[in-house]
């Protein structure tokens, strides 16, 4: 299987850029969503009980379910909060992120995940790497659309945000036009697998 992973900030546009070079490949891709992996992997009772431990009870609902947002107020607030959530779920992500990978029978798979080079026994045997960017006014103004959320809150969570280095990347696209149009770049991506026959 080629694997294509899409990483950027919060407002990049990188979903919206990875489920459409999945669909550029019809029925020879399979979207990885690693944000829905994230979501399992923290329904899973020994990654709770670890929580618990680190940042207490407080992050439970009273069902005994772990409550996401008052978490992500935790782990949002520091880079170190952030790497603790990462050191406690990144088994059981990478764990169903290979279960999907050996399941599938498709020729390629797109991975959506902005976290992926914190993951590097999966960014390691990703085969093209693709960095989508954009400068923060221009994403500030997408995620406040998206997501109703206030600057303060945004500016918040992207002091937390993952730093990356461009040069671990294959390929880096800056995505700043108006209206998100990513086909000229998809285009470009899609040319680049299958030149090489996959």
């Amino acid at each position: 299987m080629y694997i294509i992973s899409v990483s950027g900030k919060s407002g990049s546009g990188k979903s919206k850029f990875s489920r459409d070079l999945a669909i550029s490949f019809a029925n020879d891709a399979i979207y990885i969503d690693m944000d829905e992996i994230e979501h399992k992997s923290m329904e899973q009772k020994t990654v709770i009980q670890q929580a618990i431990q680190i940042w207490g009870t407080g992050i439970l609902n009273e069902d005994g379910t772990l409550n996401r947002k008052g978490l992500g107020k935790i782990v949002f607030s520091s880079k170190e909060e952030m790497e603790k959530l990462i050191d406690i779920s990144y088994p059981t992500i990478k764990k169903l992120f290979f279960e999907i990978i050996e399941k599938s029978n498709k020729k390629i798979a797109v991975v959506d995940w902005a976290m992926i080079p914190k993951a590097p026994e999966i960014f390691s045997i990703c085969n093209l790497k693709v960095l989508i960017k954009a400068n923060i006014e221009i994403r500030k103004k997408r995620v406040l659309l998206r997501d109703h959320i206030s600057e303060e809150y945004f500016t918040f969570r992207e002091e937390a945000s993952i730093i990356y280095d461009e040069d671990d990347f294959d390929i880096v696209i800056l995505n700043e036009e108006v209206d998100n149009d990513l086909a000229e770049k998809i285009e470009l991506v899609h040319h680049i697998v299958f030149d090489l026959k996959i």
